[in-house]
């Protein structure tokens, strides 16, 4: 069974943990060159360049190792002595408490009693965030509809990059109009499944979206969200995006942070301010589902779990990206979010009404 960070679904993880019904001495065997050593009830070696640790049980005490085994560690030890018990049902059920899913056993999750029901794939209705061959994309505005249809979304916004956004074959005033021409054709033939006309439009320096405002009220969904000038100083990067909050046409703040795991740090900002703004005018924030970005990251979301609205967005470039909903619903669970907080419930009326308030 597996256990560790990855079981829990952090978002990145430094070594593989799992759980045997089997002595060390069958697992050693069984893991041939990836076994390096023994020590008491623990074989460790090394998989896919990670550290390995597989934690060996018997049937009657399988339940306590893979509690144990699972962490967080002070997760663990909160609980005090664990009773012995051949299923996790069954150490909780000795503890005298309910069942904890392990996305909720990190040292945040310590005294927060998780949502009566997490939100699930089964709840969302559309698709928000996603790129067609108008700009980076590797697939057609059709390909990718067609493909959301065939994943049960009833809608998806289309959000392609901006003209600032060059390098990513932004989208200038002519081809807005081409894709606009399309999506309303493809709405008439592919009813009742619709397409929502959106943007993911570069926040500035300055803060300001790109495209004048005549263009942006033309949308119905705006995505505001950094692609440069990390590196602002904290303070000038939270003036930034309070005034891409404050914009009447974002819709959503659009993975804030624009961090890479593993690869950039993300933005530096007041994050209590600019969150406390985008609740304060009823913008929603993205949680980035693409593996490398999880952003807003998990950790903030679960402190704004009660005050905003969030929405999962693949960020997909081809249909195979959509399977990436799947690490966005993993973030939105380990923030406590139940369905009524993700956006991607709602119908697309829902979203369009945001824009009539404008």
């Amino acid at each position: 069974a597996l256990a560790g960070s990855l079981r829990r679904r952090l978002e990145t993880a430094g070594n593989v943990d799992l759980v045997a019904r089997a002595a060390p001495e069958a697992v050693l065997s069984a893991l041939g060159e990836h076994a390096h050593a023994v020590h008491g009830r623990v074989v460790q070696g090394r998989l896919e360049g990670l550290p390995l640790r597989v934690f060996c049980a018997s049937e009657h005490d399988f339940g306590t190792v893979l509690v144990r085994a699972t962490g967080s560690e002070s997760w663990v030890r909160a609980l005090g002595e664990l009773p012995v018990s051949a299923d996790e049902a069954g150490v909780f059920a000795a503890l005298g408490r309910p069942p904890v899913p392990p996305c909720w056993r990190e040292p945040e999750h310590l005294g927060l009693e998780p949502p009566e029901r997490f939100v699930e794939r089964r709840d969302l209705a559309g698709l928000v965030h996603l790129h067609t061959a108008y700009s980076d994309g590797a697939a057609s505005l059709r390909t990718m509809a067609e493909a959301a249809i065939a994943e049960g979304y009833a809608y998806m916004v289309v959000s392609d990059h901006s003209q600032t956004a060059a390098y990513a074959g932004g989208l200038t005033l002519e081809a807005l109009e081409r894709q606009w021409a399309e999506i309303d054709a493809l709405n008439a033939e592919l009813a009742p499944f619709r397409i929502l006309k959106g943007i993911e439009s570069d926040i500035l320096p300055d803060g300001a979206l790109d495209y004048p405002d005549e263009v942006l009220a033309r949308f119905d969904v705006v995505l505001g969200s950094l692609h440069s000038h990390f590196n602002l100083a904290r303070e000038q990067q939270t003036e930034r995006l309070l005034r891409a909050v404050e914009n009447p046409y974002l819709t959503v703040l659009a993975h804030p942070s624009g961090r890479l795991l593993l690869r950039r740090r993300g933005a530096e900002a007041d994050w209590e301010r600019v969150l406390a703004r985008a609740a304060e005018l009823g913008k929603i924030v993205e949680i980035n589902a693409n593996p490398w970005r999880l952003d807003l990251d998990w950790r903030l979301a679960l402190e704004w779990r009660e005050r905003l609205v969030f929405s999962i967005g693949p960020d997909a470039h081809a249909p195979e990206g959509y399977a990436d909903v799947a690490y966005g619903l993993w973030m939105a669970q380990k923030a406590g979010l139940p369905p009524e907080r993700v956006a991607n419930t709602w119908p697309a009326e829902r979203w369009l009404a945001l824009r009539e308030r404008v």
